[in-house]
């Protein structure tokens, strides 16, 4: 789609349409697809008035580049008993970072139930991390979707804790954190896609 825009479009008008793709692949792909992308419209539109957003926003996902360190969290439970993520050191991490007033969040738990069931038994850890500022609402949408697994709040919404901390663009956000701890997609695929998901947590399984 990049090089269709880059060939069919002119001026400004092809200008504000790579850089929505650059954006989108930014927060949406991993990110040496991102990189690649970004360095592409780099090159050939060094002048853009998009290009500082772009250069900001890219530089956020520098850390979670796979193989760095999954930056540690400890965050409280439903019980208010401080779980880290380091505790799951030795085990495949999905981690879900949702709110319950987020409706995307909300509909991939169904596929996340059904994503438990795959790997009951195996060494995968599923943390769903809230960022709801209303912790008994937080505490309503785990039962009302039975989210079983890790459930853990950090109730600062967007601005501050684990949304802050793992550069939250928008959510659900699902990230796949290896045995040693090491990020190896911090844009992971969602529950619903099933196969490509799959096929990453296998990998890392296999290891």
């Amino acid at each position: 789609q990049y090089k269709y825009y880059e060939t069919s479009s002119t001026g400004k008008i092809k200008e504000y349409l790579l850089a929505n793709l650059v954006f989108e692949s930014i927060v949406s792909t991993t990110f040496s697809v991102a990189q690649k992308l970004y360095t592409s419209f780099k090159d050939n539109n060094n002048e853009s008035a998009y290009l500082n957003n772009l250069t900001e926003l890219l530089n956020k996902r520098i850390p979670f580049k796979q193989g760095n360190i999954a930056p540690e969290f400890c965050l409280p439970n439903e019980n208010n008993k401080n779980i880290c993520l380091s505790n799951f050191k030795g085990k495949v991490i999905l981690l879900d970072i949702w709110a319950s007033w987020c409706g995307p969040c909300r509909r991939e738990m169904s596929f996340a139930k059904e994503l438990r069931e795959k790997y009951k038994g195996k060494e995968v850890v599923f943390i769903y991390a809230s960022i709801d500022e209303n912790i008994e609402s937080w505490k309503t949408a785990i039962k009302t979707l039975g989210i079983e697994g890790i459930n853990l709040i950090s109730n600062k919404g967007f601005n501050d804790g684990i949304a802050k901390l793992y550069g939250c663009v928008s959510i659900p956000k699902f990230v796949i954190i290896d045995k040693k701890g090491n990020i190896v997609e911090d844009v992971a695929p969602a529950p619903s896609t099933k196969e490509s998901l799959y096929n990453i947590i296998d990998m890392e399984l296999s290891k």
